[in-house]
């Protein structure tokens, strides 16, 4: 029970944290299966972002996009953020390259990974499972990507909210303390 308390806390404390330091993020993407392409992120909700990735293999010709919603989450220090995501992905084969009874392979895929923000440029490594339902060679891949984007929008700074502040400025009716008024603390004649 107590172990269970504990879990339930510290997940509330990690999704109230915002993560990103950005909106709208795009640049190129290298995945460990030789293919190169392009990927943009947006930013949906606090910390929930969306992904799309179009990407070329250079071995085999063919093309596959891959649609992703993230969270983010900070670790250890600022502009470091670890991610993890649900989406689906599409593969569609070169007709040169591909045998007649082939086809490319599509399905649900996951994403999990570490991303740093550094001035306007965010860097990016993750691994992606993915299982083709439909078509494909194998029911399951697993390739991992390195991605170096462009930090075209950045995320609006908060304000701090002077209200508390304020109310030390002022006097018990609520008027703005004058230069003569004496403070809280000093007695009264």
């Amino acid at each position: 029970m107590q172990r269970s308390t504990i879990i339930c806390l510290l997940l509330l404390f990690i999704t109230c944290l915002n993560a990103q330091s950005y909106r709208t993020s795009a640049g190129l993407r290298f995945d460990s299966d030789k293919s190169l392409g392009i990927t943009i992120q947006q930013l949906l909700h606090k910390n929930y972002t969306l992904e799309g990735m179009v990407l070329t293999n250079t071995n085999n010709g063919s093309t596959s996009i891959g649609l992703f919603v993230e969270q983010h989450q900070k670790f250890l220090i600022k502009n470091f953020n670890i991610y993890f995501g649900v989406g689906l992905h599409k593969t569609w084969l070169d007709r040169d390259e591909a045998e007649e009874d082939e086809k490319g392979g599509s399905g649900p895929a996951g994403i999990v990974g570490v991303e740093a923000s550094m001035g306007r440029f965010n860097f990016s490594w993750d691994v992606q499972p993915k299982a083709n339902v439909w078509g494909g060679e194998r029911f399951f891949n697993m390739n991992t990507g390195f991605s170096i984007r462009y930090i075209i929008v950045k995320k609006k700074k908060k304000k701090i909210n002077l209200k508390f502040w304020e109310k030390w400025k002022r006097d018990g009716k609520g008027k703005k303390k004058k230069k003569g008024d004496k403070k809280w603390w000093q007695i009264r004649e």
